[in-house]
């Protein structure tokens, strides 16, 4: 009995669904031909306008009506169905699509997009930007290295070149000596003289180093002492007489006299015991000893020689002396910033510190050969 209820309900049930003026439907073509599919349900298409082909979707040129739902894009666009050649294809789909145009954007209805055309070499200058520079540069200086450069006389002038990093470079010259007067060495002529001041210079820059020559002395033939000693002429193995005693200097952008900046005058010769040479410079070379002296160098000129006939006055880096030929038997004068005068006692050059500063001088302080000392202390 129970069984025979259920089918009966079961029968109602499918009688009811089969005489419905609807049926489910997903698209038009689950529906028969000539309605379509809305809501889910199949329902007749209007007066002519069959859903998958109208010309329009219900009502004709209305966008949203017609061909609706999922297959209403009638017409040449997909909403508005003005002329479709088919309901559900037209000239468009509900499937949107890309759309690029000539302003290099895009659009997914939703956003839009801006492209940008790169080409290899812009490539390659963001590379380039975007490398790493292993390039280290080291802007700090060289390490100060304190030192004591020491020039002795050679006979020739000497370069040297300024050390790299800082520093202060304190110089030093002495002049030398005058030539002796005798064999024996009794008469010594006179001492040179003494400089000392800081210099202004800079790394890589070059130094010129003139070092005097000194106790230079003749027996019978003229002699004169490098760099500025005045000759002098003994006239037997024991009857001597000095040369004067060469400056010594250091001179910087160029070798020129006008180029020192610093100078310790040389000691003037003597002749005998009795014709002692006056003391390189200093401020000004000593006046030589005796009858007929020379005078010192000063800081505007030489020295005046005893025998004007046969001698030289002394003059910008150089002592005066005998000339070539003269007969005369005497000393010469001490070089300096002026060299000294020639005589029997001839005049010692004086000293120059007007291209350093904090200098100083001092006279008569050397004996023998010149020397120039350059001292580097650090900060």
């Amino acid at each position: 009995m129970r069984l025979s209820k259920y089918l009966f309900v079961l029968t109602l049930f499918l009688y009811s669904c089969s005489g419905s003026e609807s049926s489910y439907c997903i698209t038009a073509f689950d529906c028969a031909e000539g309605e379509i599919c809305r809501n889910g349900e199949c329902i007749p298409g209007t007066a002519g306008d069959s859903g998958n082909s109208g010309d329009s979707g219900n009502i004709g040129d209305s966008g949203n009506s017609g061909n609706s739902g999922n297959s209403g894009n009638s017409g040449d666009s997909g909403n508005s169905g003005d002329s479709g050649d088919s309901g559900d294809s037209g000239d468009s789909s509900d499937d949107d699509e890309t759309v690029v145009n000539p302003d290099n954007t895009y659009s997914d209805n939703e956003t839009d997009y801006e492209t940008t055309d790169i080409t290899e070499d812009e490539i390659s200058d963001i590379d380039a930007d975007e490398s790493i520079d292993e390039t280290t540069i080291d802007d700090d200086p060289p390490p100060c290295v304190p030192g004591t450069f020491t020039f002795e006389y050679t006979g020739a002038e000497q370069t040297w070149t300024v050390p790299s990093g800082t520093g202060t470079y304190t110089a030093e010259v002495w002049g030398a000596q005058g030539g002796q007067g005798s064999a024996d060495g009794i008469a010594q002529g006179a001492l040179g003289g003494y400089a000392k001041g800081t210099l202004s210079v800079t790394s890589g820059q070059i130094l010129y180093v003139y070092v005097g020559q000194g106790n230079v002395y003749s027996t019978t033939t003229l002699v004169s002492a490098f760099n500025g000693g005045g000759a002098g002429r003994g006239n037997s193995d024991t009857n001597t007489r000095g040369a004067g005693g060469g400056a010594s200097d250091i001179r910087i952008d160029g070798n020129a006299l006008a180029n020192r900046v610093i100078v310790a005058g040389g000691g003037g010769g003597s002749s005998g015991t009795s014709y002692i040479g006056g003391a390189g410079g200093g401020v000004s070379g000593s006046d030589g000893t005796g009858g007929l002296p020379g005078t010192g160098g000063t800081q505007t000129a030489g020295g005046i020689s005893a025998f004007e006939a046969e001698m030289t006055h002394g003059s910008l880096g150089q002592g005066g002396g005998l000339t070539e030929g003269s007969t005369f038997t005497l000393a010469g004068g001490g070089g300096g910033y002026y060299g000294g005068g020639g005589g029997l006692g001839a005049g010692g050059g004086s000293g120059y510190i007007g291209g350093v500063t904090e200098g100083t001088m001092q006279n008569g302080v050397n004996s023998g050969n010149g020397k120039v000392v350059i001292t580097r202390t650090c900060p």
